[in-house]
């Protein structure tokens, strides 16, 4: 293949993710979830020079660090801030196609070597870059998405750049150089999610079995983990240090327990139930119905949801649930199925170009060759398997597994394969391309970005009535949005938990209601904020914000 149309490709590619990334950042601007507010508080504590929040057992922090130099360098206001970090997704995302281009491009290196040695014929070349860039916009808006504030999509970032290098020493290219930068990127990729902390050791695992032949092995391997401990290491200690224990971090403790044990710690409910021994217990400041008070050591928008390892230390002891492990199990598998079912122009390429193939069931012993692409990405889809799979944790694994298996099929010398596999390749990419222009993350998120207007709405409205920045305010009924908190820099400090309780609260005569918000009252707050309220609620000193589900009382 000249190296001009390689160009060509690569520009092509390269537009379409700019312009698909840049129309997704622009018409989802206004889409914002519970998680993002801990990034954003994050952000706002290190401009305030206070470096311990990035210690945080919860969430990693590399994704905060960014969005806090983007905050420094533009300043925006309140009502600018979703669109600004809908851009930081964006820079992100194309910073993306680069490590994922560089990888590409290592691939096809590879590829040609391997031609040369093989008796059938390879895809053509521009096929599987044009699979492989269809694969990665495809992945990177429906299964990332730039509406999600997280960091997805900086994981891909360098887990693409570590497939990439690992090509390279695949390939023979070795200097203690690439060992370095190797490990530097696994670095990172862990100070983006912790998830990649375990993931760095398989790949450590590949190099090993990959150099086995190496003179300089034992050197190489040195230089890969001394980088990579040197930039992940730092962090361990200030963590550890901060838990009083050795850890990378907690979310993978936490997820599992959620997610697979029956009898998991519930710190909101009466008495803390399967809390064996909470370091840190929230304040009961009422009991009947049920209110939680945490002012304390977390001053942030949401204290709970900022580290909730914190607030679990003690009370998560994972243990193995055979029934919540196959409940797990089992509702993961349907994840993988929709997911295949969502990508069936890719399927249906790969089911066509495997039989046209001339090995067809025998080209499974080809895949073995792939092994270094393929075994990471299984691995890591895997380890998320076991307890929770979502889309934009494995979009990353998911791709650079596809293009090890595109990579293996092999076909023998028969008229118009050229044709042939030129047909399939554009259809399959036309279909994933038409999917990732019109996807599901701009189709039916998009209508909750209508959220965020009543979040400014409910901002402006206390910010008119006194509510200054820094103060406390209780809640009933949170529901996950609670953004106008952010908005206006105050501190939910306490709240009604539970649907149950919440319940509760309403259906109680007015008296026991009274002595409910005099316990909030105790606390400094100005007003107690419901997400809802019942019909009458105003006869009872609940004010409704016009045009807003959301009620207050003064207290």
């Amino acid at each position: 293949m000249k190296i001009n149309n390689f160009i060509k490709i690569r520009i092509l590619f390269f537009l379409a993710t700019f312009v698909i990334g840049l129309s997704h950042a622009w018409l989802t601007r206004n889409v914002i979830d519970s998680d993002c507010i801990s990034y954003f508080d994050t952000a706002d504590e290190i401009l305030k020079g206070n470096w311990r929040a990035l210690i945080n057992g919860f969430w990693s922090p590399l994704y905060s660090l960014i969005i806090g130099l983007f905050f420094y360098f533009f300043k925006p206001s309140y009502i600018w801030e979703s669109t600004l970090v809908h851009f930081i997704n964006f820079f992100i995302c194309l910073l993306t196609f680069f490590t994922f281009d560089f990888f590409i491009m290592q691939l096809v290196r590879v590829y040609k070597g391997a031609e040369k040695e093989e008796k059938h014929l390879l895809l053509p070349e521009w096929t599987l870059m044009c699979l492989g860039y269809t694969l990665f916009i495809w992945s990177s808006m429906n299964m990332i998405t730039i509406s999600a504030v997280t960091p997805d999509m900086l994981v891909a970032l360098f887990f693409y750049l570590a497939a990439g290098i690992l090509l390279k020493v695949k390939s023979g290219n070795l200097n203690w150089l690439v060992f370095c930068l190797l490990g530097i990127v696994l670095g990172l990729g862990y100070l983006s999610k912790a998830a990649m902390f375990p993931v760095a050791f398989i790949f450590f695992g590949i190099v090993f079995f990959a150099t086995c032949k190496i003179p300089k092995r034992v050197f190489y391997l040195s230089i890969f983990l001394l980088s990579f401990f040197l930039i992940s290491t730092p962090y361990i200690i200030l963590l550890s240090k901060n838990k009083g224990r050795l850890t990378f971090g907690d979310i993978g403790v936490i997820n599992y327990a959620w997610h697979t044990n029956s009898n998991t710690c519930k710190i909101w409910k009466k008495d803390f139930p399967y809390c064996k021994k909470l370091l840190h217990p929230l304040n009961v400041i009422f009991k009947d119905p049920i209110i939680l008070e945490y002012s304390e050591p977390l001053k942030v928008t949401y204290p709970i949801v900022f580290d909730a390892s914190y607030w679990f230390e003690g009370g998560t002891v994972p243990y193995f649930d055979i029934k919540g492990q196959l409940k797990a199990l089992i509702e993961n598998t349907k994840e993988y199925f929709n997911l295949l079912f969502n990508m069936q122009g890719m399927l249906l390429a790969l089911v066509s170009l495997f039989f046209i193939g001339k090995k067809r069931w025998l080209c499974l012993k080809d895949i073995n060759k792939q092994w270094v692409l393929i075994f990471p990405s299984l691995f890591s889809m895997i380890m998320y398997f076991t307890i929770h799979v979502e889309y934009r944790y494995i979009a990353a694994f998911w791709v650079v597994f596809w293009l090890g298996l595109f990579s293996a099929l092999q076909f023998s010398h028969v008229k118009n394969l050229q044709e042939i596999l030129a047909k399939v390749t554009l259809v399959a990419c036309a279909m994933m391309l038409i999917t990732s222009i019109f996807s599901k993350d701009l189709l039916e998120y998009r209508e909750e970005g209508k959220s965020l207007a009543v979040n400014w709405q409910v901002a402006d409205y206390f910010k008119n009535i006194g509510i200054k920045q820094g103060e406390k305010v209780g809640v009933i009924g949170i529901y996950d949005d609670y953004y106008w908190a952010r908005l206006l820099k105050v501190r939910i400090i306490a709240e009604v938990p539970s649907e149950e309780e919440i319940n509760n609260f309403w259906a109680a005569d007015n008296s026991l209601r009274i002595e409910a918000l005099n316990a909030f009252r105790k606390f400094d707050m100005k007003i107690v904020v419901a997400g809802r309220a019942p019909s009458g609620a105003s006869k009872f000193g609940w004010v409704n914000i016009d045009d807003t589900p959301y009620y207050y009382y003064v207290l």
